[in-house]
């Protein structure tokens, strides 16, 4: 399990200087901004993050999401770091929703995973990113307080990628902000 969520940190873990102030009730922006056809290659590309056959997602993906966070950044005036943060905050969010028809086959309570992060300090979040095994540990410990039985690959994988999709959210929903 721990080597899962170090996997899935690794492989979506996308850095970006704080932004200033951005507004957030703009984030959704760069979301809205690419075709269907895009979020399903996002979809695809995150499920892939489950069994292995995607690292990252396809390059014409990226650059639809890369031209809907220019757009965006035109027309609210964002800076770089507030461009970057809410492409990578897309990302994550088009992940997250990718991975929910997933999580339900298979019985995931992706609600709970949620929980479990959420009780974790700032540092231990940050931590699971970082791939700190110390915070690892923690919020293994927080899953099975919530009632979540890591117990076979299929679960662990679900897990794994699908909170490392939820703290890039949470981070760059953050930097974003100018937080």
């Amino acid at each position: 399990m721990r080597m899962i969520l170090i996997s899935a940190a690794a492989l979506v873990l996308a850095g970006a200087a704080p932004a200033h102030a951005a507004d957030v009730a703009n984030l959704g922006c760069v979301e809205a901004g690419v075709t269907a056809p895009t979020v399903t290659a996002l979809h695809d590309s995150a499920v892939g993050l489950l069994d292995g056959t995607s690292s990252e997602p396809p390059a014409d993906a990226k650059a639809a999401l890369q031209a809907s966070a220019g757009q965006c950044a035109g027309r609210f005036q964002w800076n770089d770091a507030a461009r970057d943060a809410a492409m990578t905050f897309a990302l994550a969010k088009i992940g997250i929703d990718g991975l929910i028809p997933v999580a339900e086959k298979r019985g995931v309570k992706l609600a709970q995973i949620e929980s479990a992060l959420a009780d974790l300090t700032a540092d231990q979040r940050a931590g699971v990113l970082r791939q700190d095994r110390d915070s690892i540990a923690t919020f293994l410990q927080k899953l099975a307080g919530h009632g979540v039985q890591v117990t076979d690959t299929s679960t662990a994988q679900v897990v794994g990628v699908f909170a490392a999709f939820v703290l890039l959210r949470d981070k760059h929903r953050a930097i974003f902000a100018g937080a």
